[in-house]
């Protein structure tokens, strides 16, 4: 029996969200989030390859991905569950078999990163960012279908 694995299409964009979002949400350094959204669009890119099939889209290189963050409208997410599901998005997409080690490194920052917004989460707010009381739910992940 095969396992099909839904597939969901992010541009080089959604990585410009995603570092504003890291930038504003959590603190992070723009630096931090530059090479962390890279190795992230680059481990996706090589498991979107693998897993579709489809190689007529070209994987941009650092400084043209780099030239699409620095001039991104600015739109980072509104709150932290959102940025959560973006993680959690990708971190679905991206398959650890395609990836090299030091791309595995940096996927155990993110789980890193993500289990200090679950912990800020029910800080500030007293409730688990996955649970019933949050907007968890109402921040799914857009697919083609």
């Amino acid at each position: 029996m095969e396992v099909t694995m839904n597939i969901i299409r992010f541009d080089p964009l959604h990585f410009s969200h995603l570092h504003q979002s890291l930038c504003s949400l959590t603190g992070m350094n723009t630096y931090d989030a530059k090479a962390l959204c890279y190795v992230l669009y680059a481990a996706y890119q090589d498991t979107f390859h693998e897993v579709s099939g489809c190689r007529r889209y070209q994987q941009i290189n650092l400084g043209d991905f780099l030239n699409i963050i620095d001039h991104a409208p600015y739109r980072p997410y509104r709150t932290i569950v959102q940025l959560y599901r973006s993680l959690e998005a990708l971190l679905d997409a991206v398959k650890c078999c395609y990836l090299i080690e030091q791309d595995r490194i940096y996927l155990t920052r993110i789980d890193e990163h993500m289990a200090h917004l679950e912990n800020q989460f029910l800080e500030q707010y007293g409730t688990e960012i996955s649970g019933p009381d949050s907007v968890y739910s109402l921040c799914s992940h857009h697919r083609g279908d």
